[in-house]
């Protein structure tokens, strides 16, 4: 579990925000690769490369999208 301390803490007491555990896509191999992370009621998706950037989508959005990738209505190549 990592924690990241607050750009504002200047004492002691210190806020720390636990960051989400990003995991990577298991079909990934070398190079840029998609990572997904569970952040309260979002799930947040990132580009390996750029992992600072991070889109996120809440879970009622998510389900629906992998609902859509499971019936191929995103089969952008076929």
């Amino acid at each position: 579990m990592k924690f990241k301390k607050s750009s504002f803490c200047f004492g002691i007491a210190c806020a720390e925000v636990k960051l989400p555990e990003f995991k990577r896509a298991s079909g990934c191999g070398i190079g840029t690769c998609a990572e997904a992370a569970v952040g309260g009621e979002m799930v947040l998706m990132r580009q390996s490369e750029h992992p600072d950037t991070v889109v996120s989508f809440a879970s009622e959005e998510w389900r629906a999208f992998i609902a859509g990738v499971k019936a191929g209505e995103f089969d952008l190549l076929g």
